[in-house]
């Protein structure tokens, strides 16, 4: 009788059900790979729908498109050039007293005067942390353009204000604008600041907008190579006084909230960048060049050091002005040459605050 192999029916018939099994697992692990780099392909190309084909029924997958990149004009970080600013009409009140929810506010109104560089429907402004209440845009006979949409941008700091009818190159346009701002200690923008003076807390409204927090005082094209002039107007409290780029030209005393506030108005600006614009509104009391303390008094007409009432003599630390008569600012006790514009030279100004103890005011 010949030799030969032989396999169990049951060996064979186990063999045969694992190889089955094996070349369906091959096929599926297949079938699921293509299914993901199809996907991965739909997405990356902006594609929606993919179908596939198996030894079963015809599957179809729905792929989400992907969100495309920002492009919008809103979206730059940089303004495009359609808009170039003139001048900006300021008037703000700070409240030195906590409100109804424990904030110090503040309350303002702007006016951004403007001209059309380029042909566009968008007004887009700087703004940060502003409550806009009204929004107004007015052409140079003071006709009002209809908005039909407006929004903030928070990643770029935009307010966006979409018109009726486009601008037209090379006519001007104002914004005017009313909001409400928080008095933070951040020590940006418009902000709040603090000391103790025998043993009353006083506070203190001041700036810091240097590099791009004008926006949060005001909106504003906040760039540094879009300069213009600024007209500004403080409302304070009698006790208070306010302080600013330029020369005060008029105080007269109003009631707001059945309690008198003085208003304290100031000569325009020259044409600037906005994160020069400085104001202050504190009881600070100074001395001037009288005292023989400024070797710089030779300079101006008259030098003013700005200080706590209580101080006494030079302040501990003081700050490089942003105006004084000789176009140079003082700074760490050297004049250098820095200004390039003439400021009013009926006297010098510096103030002196220490700011939670790691920086100072400007003005």
């Amino acid at each position: 009788m010949a030799k030969g192999f032989y396999v169990s029916k049951i060996v064979a018939f186990v063999g045969i059900f694992f190889a089955i099994a094996a070349v369906a697992t091959i096929i599926a692990l297949a079938v699921v790979y293509a299914n993901e780099k199809s996907n991965n392909k739909a997405e990356n190309g902006g594609g929606t729908t993919t179908t596939t084909t198996t030894s079963g029924p015809t599957k179809t997958t729905s792929v989400k498109p992907t969100t495309p990149t920002p492009n919008e004009i809103w979206d730059q970080y940089r303004l495009q050039g359609f808009l170039s600013p003139q001048h900006y009409d300021i008037d703000l009140r700070p409240v030195l007293v906590k409100n109804t929810e424990g904030l110090y506010v503040f309350h303002g109104e702007s006016t951004a005067h403007f001209k059309c560089i380029k042909a566009t429907d968008y007004v887009i402004i700087h703004s940060k942390k502003l409550n806009h209440t009204s929004k107004v845009v007015r052409d140079e006979n003071n006709v009002a353009i209809e908005i039909i949409e407006d929004f903030s941008v928070e990643k770029t700091n935009y307010l966006v204000l979409r018109l009726k009818e486009p601008l037209v190159v090379l006519k001007n346009y104002k914004l005017h604008t009313t909001f409400k701002g928080e008095l933070a200690d951040d020590l940006a923008g418009f902000y709040r600041s603090e000391y103790v003076e025998d043993g009353v807390t006083k506070i203190i409204a001041t700036t810091q907008m240097q590099a791009p927090d004008a926006r949060k005082a005001f909106p504003c094209f906040d760039e540094p190579a879009l300069k213009a002039t600024f007209s500004i107007i403080i409302r304070h409290k009698p006790e208070n006084v306010a302080l600013s780029n330029m020369n005060i030209t008029d105080v007269y005393t109003e009631m707001w909230n059945d309690e008198a506030w003085n208003v304290t108005t100031f000569e325009k600006t020259p044409k600037m960048s906005t994160y020069l614009v400085a104001f202050i509104v504190s009881e600070f009391d100074y001395v001037s060049n009288d005292t023989g303390l400024f070797p710089f008094a030779r300079y101006a007409s008259e030098s003013r050091m700005w200080k706590r009432s209580s101080g006494a003599g030079t302040p501990e630390r003081s700050v490089r002005p942003h105006r004084n008569t000789c176009n140079r600012t003082l700074r760490s006790g050297v004049l250098a040459p820095e200004l390039r514009f003439h400021m009013p030279d009926s006297d010098g100004q510096q103030i002196s605050v220490t700011v939670h103890n790691k920086a100072t005011v400007e003005i």
